[in-house]
């Protein structure tokens, strides 16, 4: 693991669009917000998942946008329900990512998805529990 690109991760705002409104999820940090949400759906964890810039690697708009909606389809077709959402960088020295928030997906799932996406990590978490990075082993930044 790389320190400045967990660090980076680490400070960022991950951003989900539900019905309740817009909350900010951050690592290592509960949400009160969305722990009412999931228990008003009979729900109990969570993932923030992307397909934008594998690796750390930047790409071109269109391309990320065409890695997303395969990312959409194959979570659309196990039956999960999707939420908008967007990564945005404290810094501000990276571009806004969008994501999928993925109510009751489990971590084990959501690590094999990033995997074949080819992502470095991805935010999970549980009801009234702090938002956690998992981080895929034996990934490398290209930033």
């Amino acid at each position: 693991m790389i320190p400045a690109l967990l660090r980076a991760y680490r400070a960022t705002a991950y951003c989900v669009f539900l019905p309740v409104g817009g909350i900010v999820l951050r690592c290592g940090r509960r949400a009160p917000r969305l722990d009412g949400w999931l228990r008003a759906e009979g729900l109990t964890r969570w993932c923030v998942l992307t397909a934008w810039n594998p690796a750390s690697r930047r790409l071109g708009a269109a391309e990320n946008r065409r890695r997303q909606e395969a990312l959409r389809q194959r979570l659309r077709a196990r039956g999960y329900r999707l939420f908008c959402g967007e990564n945005h960088a404290d810094a501000q020295d990276w571009p806004v990512e969008e994501t999928l928030f993925v109510p009751g997906l489990d971590r084990a799932a959501a690590r094999a998805l990033m995997r074949g996406h080819g992502q470095n990590a991805f935010l999970w978490g549980a009801r009234g529990k702090p938002a956690r990075l998992c981080w895929l082993s034996g990934l490398r930044s290209r930033r």
